[in-house]
């Protein structure tokens, strides 16, 4: 989730928008068991927003809206999340896609991300940023077993978030690549956590939606 990006963009949510959200919050399909994941209706509940007055942006995030750390790849774990920050003055909202990725070995260095727009074209995209965790091991020179921790970032426009969850998939898929261009992990965003979101903004804006989390 950062400070100090490097690339933002800015939309104002539109009615359009907002009436092809409201009409896609449905209920997710029921999996093995029968219970059902989190649908649009639940993140949007879940939402945190946190307001401070010595902030330009109010923050709205599905960080603690359900517990979803899963194995990315044979050697990954991952866990992800979205954020909206809404600038208090201007009212526009820049959405972020933030995804931690656990790992055991050397280094990686994550560059950019790849994504379907919702008319299948590929979006290659630069990572805005890379936060690291405080490991065990720190250096690239260890040939041990080193667990490692990085939090990727980038922003997503309004608008293309919108066109995505409007296409009726269960889920948006991204990858991110190393810097050599030949590695990388998938990650899955569920469309329900988007629509929950984007939602949850209409609801701030609306003054429906208070600072809590």
């Amino acid at each position: 989730m950062f400070g100090g990006l490097t690339m933002e963009v800015a939309m104002r949510v539109s009615v359009p928008v907002l009436a092809v959200l409201a009409a896609a919050l449905a209920t997710g399909p029921a999996v093995a068991g029968g219970v059902s994941p989190p649908d649009a209706a639940a993140f949007r509940t879940a939402i945190t927003v946190a307001a401070d007055d010595l902030e330009p942006d109010t923050l709205l995030s599905t960080r603690t809206a359900h517990a979803r750390q899963v194995r990315l790849d044979g050697g990954t774990w991952g866990d992800g999340y979205l954020v909206a920050r809404i600038d208090r003055r201007s009212g526009s909202t820049r959405y972020e896609v933030h995804q931690q990725v656990r790992y055991i070995g050397q280094r990686r260095d994550y560059a950019a991300v790849h994504y379907r727009l919702a008319d299948g074209t590929l979006a290659i995209r630069p990572i805005a940023g890379d936060r690291r965790g405080e490991d065990v091991c720190s250096t690239g020179e260890f040939n041990g077993a080193c667990p490692l921790t990085s939090e990727l970032v980038f922003p997503i426009e309004e608008g293309v978030l919108a066109a995505i969850v409007d296409g009726g998939a269960q889920g948006w898929d991204v990858k991110f690549k190393e810097a050599d261009g030949d590695a990388g992990v998938r990650a899955t965003v569920p469309m329900a956590e988007i629509r929950g979101l984007m939602l949850a903004v209409a609801d701030y804006r609306a003054g429906r939606l208070s600072p809590r989390g």
